[in-house]
Formats: structure tokens, C-alpha cells, sequence
């Protein structure tokens, strides 16, 4: 007696289901570094980060009927990570408004002199990683979509909702803020 679960029948093309899966396995494996990457640019949290990444893969699952053959699975992924962190941003900036602090204790590490041109390479990258995080969330997200993942301004204004003007001055007043925190 066969197995329920087995069939006799010839193996053919597998089940849409199948297929969904592996796409989204090769989705994950394709892009999964890169998602994470601006997930913890723009939260400056490790753990949330991959929280995030996780919550894009999810999302991902559930729209993928929405990805079409001709379209850029890869550019399709960064669409759907952008939209979940910014909405993962905006629902914890609400949920933060909503607490009230005894005391507003600040992240200002102590640190030591500025890197020189003598400092390592990577010591000096963990500086301005450092630095990056300690913008304000939408200066940093700003510079981050702009500086590092190379939006344009109309870009960066049509996703956050705001004048491209405005994503400018933001931008002008990140790379300020930047400068004075290495330099300090």
C-alpha cells in the first residue's frame, strides 16, 4: 500500500506554491545582505534591523503575485523594504509621542580625538557608522537614501511626503551635523 502522501504519478512542473517558494527563497538569497544593510542604516539598530528584514520577507510572501515577469525582481525587493521600514519608522515615532520621559537622557558617547588620515580604514568607517546613527531620524534618513543608496531629492520627497525643498535644506543640514560630530 502506497502512503497518502506519495504519489505514483510522473513528477511534471511543480505546483505554483512550489514555485513561490523557491522564488522567494532565491529573493531572499539575492537580496536579504543588501535589505538588511538599509535597514540598519536608517534604524541605526541591529536587532530591529533584522526584525525589519524579516518583515520585508514576509511582506514579500504575501505579494508575490504582484511581481510581474518584465519588472526588476531586484528593484521590486527594494520597493517593498523601503515602504516596510518607513512605515515600521512612522508607527514607532507614534508609539514613541505617545510615552512621556522623566528625563531626556542623551546618546552622546565619550570619544576620544577625531580619526586622522593615520587611522585605520575600518576604524574610521565605524566612526562615521557611529556618527550616522546619531543624526536625527530624519536627517538620517535623508542622508541615508540620498548619500548612500543615491535617491534623488524627488525621489527621497515623493517617499517621505514632503517638499523636495525641504529634503535640500534637511539634507544640507545632515552633512553639517555630520561634519561637526567627526570633527568633534
Amino acid at each position: 500500500m502506497t502512503h497518502p502522501a506519495v504519489s505514483n504519478a510522473p513528477h511534471t512542473a511543480p505546483a505554483p506554491a512550489d514555485r513561490g517558494a523557491a522564488l522567494l527563497e532565491q529573493l531572499y538569497r539575492d537580496h536579504a545582505d543588501r535589505v538588511y544593510g538599509l535597514c540598519l542604516r536608517l534604524t541605526g539598530d541591529r536587532v530591529r534591523a533584522a526584525e525589519l528584514v524579516q518583515d520585508v520577507f514576509v511582506r514579500i510572501w504575501r505579494k508575490l503575485h504582484l511581481l510581474r515577469d518584465e519588472r526588476d525582481p531586484g528593484a521590486w525587493v527594494w520597493q517593498v523594504a523601503t515602504n516596510v521600514v518607513f512605515n515600521d519608522i512612522r508607527s514607532h515615532r507614534r508609539r514613541n509621542a505617545r510615552l512621556v520621559l522623566e528625563e531626556d537622557l542623551p546618546r552622546i558617547e565619550a570619544r576620544g580625538a577625531p580619526p586622522s588620515l593615520a587611522t585605520p580604514l575600518p576604524i574610521r568607517r565605524m566612526d562615521i557608522a557611529s556618527a550616522i546613527a546619531r543624526l536625527p531620524d530624519r536627517a538620517r534618513h535623508i542622508y541615508v537614501l540620498h548619500d548612500v543608496e543615491g535617491f534623488t531629492t524627488e525621489e527621497i520627497a515623493q517617499r517621505l511626503g514632503i517638499a523636495a525643498g525641504t529634503v535640500r535644506a534637511q539634507l544640507h543640514r545632515a552633512r553639517h551635523t555630520l561634519r561637526r560630530f567627526l570633527l568633534s
